[in-house]
C-alpha cells in the first residue's frame, strides 16, 4: 500500500509537469503517520468486501445471498424445506 502511495504521488507530479523531486517531497512532507493512516483506512474499507467474497466461495453464491439479503420468513421456509419430514421415517 505504501508503495502505491509513493507511485501515485510521483506519477502525479510527472503528469503535471513537475520534477520527480516534487513528488517525493509531497510524500515526505506529510509524514509516516499520514501514510500509515491511509493504509489502515484502505484495509478497513476492503475488509468487508473480501470477507463477503470468501463467504461466497465457501457457502456458495445463492446460500450467501439468502443468508444476508432475504427476509426472515424466506430463511425460515427455506430451512424447513431442507429438513427431513419425521412422518416419512416413522414405522407404519
Amino acid at each position: 500500500m505504501i508503495l502505491f502511495s509513493f507511485a501515485e504521488k510521483i506519477i502525479g507530479a510527472l503528469i503535471h509537469g513537475k520534477p520527480l523531486s516534487d513528488g517525493i517531497e509531497e510524500i515526505t512532507s506529510k509524514g509516516w503517520d499520514f501514510l500509515l493512516a491511509r493504509c489502515v483506512l484502505i484495509i478497513v474499507c476492503f475488509l468487508p468486501f473480501f470477507t463477503m467474497k470468501e463467504i461466497e466461495r465457501v457457502f456458495g453464491k445463492e446460500r450467501t445471498r439468502g443468508m444476508f439479503f432475504c427476509g426472515q420468513a424466506q430463511r425460515v421456509n427455506a430451512g424447513t424445506e431442507m429438513r427431513d419430514d419425521p412422518a416419512k421415517h416413522s414405522p407404519a
